[in-house]
């Protein structure tokens, strides 16, 4: 999404993965010293610190929604997107994480080729990856296809 970006574990240069997933916004927590109650980094601990106004909790909330707000504008441009339901723990974070996702949309999609989806947060609350796996193991212990 930033094609002169930061480099991934994947190797290539500005991934989404870099920007957004869970573990590199824990590691960008540790590198400008925050840490969360009870001395945790967490997303949750981000979220946290970024409604009680903590600049560079602010900040990283921020570019993480920047840059998915970029990503969800090329997959509306690509494949049409109806719809966009976020599930994460920054969703804590509020309307800190969605502005920059929905002003990153607006600027990516152009306005007379698609509409633009309603962008939202998941009610799981960063859990639908867990209920995802229990209800496959369930399925398969029960035989369910």
């Amino acid at each position: 999404i930033w094609p002169k970006g930061k480099l991934c574990e994947c190797g290539q240069r500005g991934c989404l993965r870099s920007y957004v997933a869970g573990r590199e916004l824990v590691k960008k927590m540790k590198k400008v010293g925050l840490t969360g109650s009870g001395g945790s980094n967490t997303l949750s601990g981000l979220a946290e610190m970024a409604v009680q106004g903590q600049g560079q909790a602010v900040k990283i909330i921020r570019k993480a929604g920047q840059s998915l707000g970029v990503a969800i504008g090329h997959m509306i441009n690509i494949i049409g997107v109806g719809e966009v339901i976020i599930n994460s723990d920054i969703n804590r974070a509020g309307r800190l994480f969605l502005v920059p996702i929905e002003d990153a949309v607006r600027r990516s999609v152009p306005k007379e080729k698609h509409l633009i989806p309603q962008i939202r947060f998941s009610a799981l609350n960063g859990y639908a990856g867990s209920l995802g796996a229990a209800i496959l193991a369930l399925q398969r212990a029960c035989g369910i296809p």
